[in-house]
């Protein structure tokens, strides 16, 4: 009988919009704590992130909390009048369409991300173990590079890791669900990559 070793590989199943509402941040600290899912990643630009960065549970053991960038649809911590409307985030694809014309005001979209970053250490107490970015914004052109240049000179960002979506092809056929959405996002994370 052959002798087979199968590979082992550490999967983190994370959920999304930990702060978003006080209901969100019940289900992740249950599933948390019943060890159901491994990370959250935090939206620091809701009226309910300082609360809930309070109730973070001690298990930074057996879990990780990760900095979930919002860039869309919220109020952003600092002024971007250049990108808000009535002091509010635009939408996912007028972002989408500005970061591919290349008109963002990158030095704004740098401090907002500065911020963010800023507001979870404060409130949280620790540097955020990961990276991603609510509607994927961390990929898009531009706002990737400006997230880069943030993590090079923020100290705490140090081996902290960035999501990326890059997913092969034949996977995104296979499934045969959303194929223009999987293939946009799996091309942006392959960019970011």
């Amino acid at each position: 009988m052959k002798d087979v070793r199968l590979a082992t590989a550490r999967i983190t199943l994370s959920a999304d919009d930990y702060g978003l509402s006080p209901g969100v941040g019940i289900a992740i600290r249950s599933l948390a704590a019943q060890r159901r899912i491994t990370a959250a990643s935090c939206m620091t630009v809701t009226p309910h992130w300082a609360s809930e960065a309070k109730l973070i549970p001690d298990v930074s053991e057996h879990f990780e909390f990760g900095l979930h960038i919002t860039l869309t649809e919220h109020s952003p911590l600092t002024n971007i009048p250049d990108l808000c409307t009535e002091g509010r985030l635009p939408g996912v694809g007028s972002l989408f369409r500005s970061a591919v014309k290349g008109t963002l005001p990158l030095g704004g979209i740098e401090a907002e991300i500065e911020a963010q970053i800023e507001a979870f250490e404060r409130e949280a107490g620790f540097p955020p173990r990961f990276f991603d970015g609510h509607h994927h914004v961390h990929q898009f052109p531009g706002i990737r590079d400006c997230l880069i240049a943030v993590l090079k000179r923020h100290p705490s960002s140090r081996g902290a890791f960035v999501r990326t979506c890059e997913e092969p092809l034949s996977r995104i056929f296979r499934r045969r669900e959303s194929l223009l959405k999987s293939f946009v996002v799996g091309a942006l994370g392959r960019s970011l990559k």
